[in-house]
């Protein structure tokens, strides 16, 4: 048995009050220390072969065994890795239906061996890639009541009320419910929550709440036992589906495709094999859009993941739903992301180490921020650092704003010179190459 000393390991933030012990990282590993009780309960949970069935079906990571202890625990097992972690107030609208769907999958798995979830909120899941995995292990308990499930209010908290508000009420609210943390919450408490807003809003949020309760109501009367009352959930969640809201870049890149074939125009080409001349294992790419350019990096690279991050919801949103069925399913990562101004929530780590890579693409991005929203360009290029671990390839736009046919008069800072020695105070040049007429491509690496 292999001794892991305590100075090694680092415990998450998030397994604090876990009965199943502790989940911790050993290695760039991801283990979990068991008590006694734990481990008689694992053992329940193997025998009866739910867990096996979780794993085969993809909804838990692969669990096993290991010949470790540490000071503290005797028993520890070892979780298969997913990586990043992105959260809830990162998803767009139905990567939170898919989280929400994932929950009642594992129910309607773990009722058939009389066990349950006794919680409901979507910080148990996590995205490997585009398909969610419940991570929670002490979650799954033996029912006390075969036709209940406890956590019921609180499922419809996180998912129900808040995606019904997206659609009827207000996007931004729901938003801004998910990135405060204030998902778990009562009917009666969102009532509260919506007096700090219009009056239009919270008399339509009431109406709207109350007509779904008593939906809820009248359709679960007819269900008889939790599998029923599972599938009755998993109807109401499919039914959900999202308004679309017009934002300033969801079209964006919508005219490189043709017939569901992506063109690959020069520029993309260029990027692509610096990409391959550089062997580039992982990359983030900020403010990707909906992940056209990750895509046709997936398809013609060795490159092995890549998280695609933007902070338009529309483009996120259709960026999950194009690559969720698709060949790279597992290989990319979508996530809601303003890199300039993340949200950073208490225990969740800042994103940029979470959407940490070896390379970060920021391509047509800068000169919206300089010149639009009036940002410094070392504060730009330090946060676009801050998720690079060796290579940064960024755009300077020399016509600024440039649409193809006229822009708007550029300040007279803003020259090539100028981007070049900002640059070098942050990255050494590896190459610099005007690639169209508005665009000019550096690559660096970080200093």
């Amino acid at each position: 048995m292999s001794f892991i000393p305590e100075s090694e390991i680092k415990y998450s933030d998030y397994s604090i009050l876990d009965p199943y012990g502790r989940v911790f990282f050993w290695q760039d590993r991801v283990y979990r220390g068991l008590s006694q009780t734990a481990h008689a309960e694992l053992h329940k949970l193997r025998e009866t072969g739910l867990l096996t069935e979780l794993e085969e079906r993809s909804l838990f990571p692969k669990t096993t065994l290991t010949p470790l202890s540490s000071q503290y625990f005797d028993v520890i097992i070892e979780h298969e890795k997913i990586s990043p972690a992105s959260f809830v107030y990162e998803w767009p609208f139905d990567m939170i239906k898919a989280a929400g769907n994932c929950i009642l999958d594992v129910n309607i798995i773990a009722a058939e061996y009389g066990y349950h979830t006794i919680d409901a909120h979507p910080y148990n899941v996590l995205f490997k890639g585009c398909n969610p995995v419940f991570i929670d292990l002490g979650s799954l308990k033996p029912m006390d009541n075969p036709n209940e499930w406890h956590p019921v209010e609180e499922f419809w908290g996180y998912f129900k009320y808040p995606l019904e508000l997206w659609n009827n009420v207000s996007h931004k609210m729901a938003r801004r419910i998910y990135s405060e943390d204030l998902s778990s919450i009562t009917p009666a408490e969102y009532h509260k929550l919506l007096q700090l807003s219009k009056s239009k809003y919270e008399v339509k949020a009431r109406s709207l709440i109350e007509r779904i309760k008593n939906k809820l109501r009248l359709r679960e009367a007819k269900a008889k036992t939790l599998t029923e009352k599972l599938d009755l959930y998993k109807k109401e969640l499919a039914e959900l589906t999202r308004n679309k809201v017009a934002t300033q870049w969801g079209n964006y890149h919508d005219d490189y495709i043709t017939d569901n074939d992506i063109a690959c125009t020069n520029r993309f080409k260029f990027v692509i094999d610096k990409i391959n001349e550089l062997k580039i294992d992982t990359i983030t790419e900020l403010a990707g859009n909906w992940g056209l350019l990750s895509f046709l990096i997936l398809e013609n690279t060795g490159v092995k993941h890549v998280n695609c991050t933007d902070y338009d919801e529309n483009a996120v949103n259709k960026m999950y739903n194009y690559f969720k069925g698709s060949e790279h399913a597992e290989r990319l990562s979508p996530a809601l992301l303003d890199f300039i101004k993340p949200i950073e929530l208490y225990n969740s780590g800042r994103p940029s180490a979470r959407f940490h890579s070896q390379a970060v693409l920021a391509l047509a991005v800068t000169h919206h921020l300089i010149l639009t929203y009036k940002y410094d360009v070392n504060v730009i290029f330090k946060k676009i650092a801050e998720y690079s671990s060796e290579y940064v390839f960024i755009e300077f736009m020399p016509l600024g704003l440039w649409d193809g046919y006229a822009a708007p008069p550029i300040p007279d800072f803003y020259t090539q010179d100028w981007f070049t020695a900002a640059f070098e105070k942050h990255f050494s040049i590896v190459d610099i190459s005007h690639i169209e007429a508005n665009r000019v491509l550096y690559i660096g690496t970080k200093k």
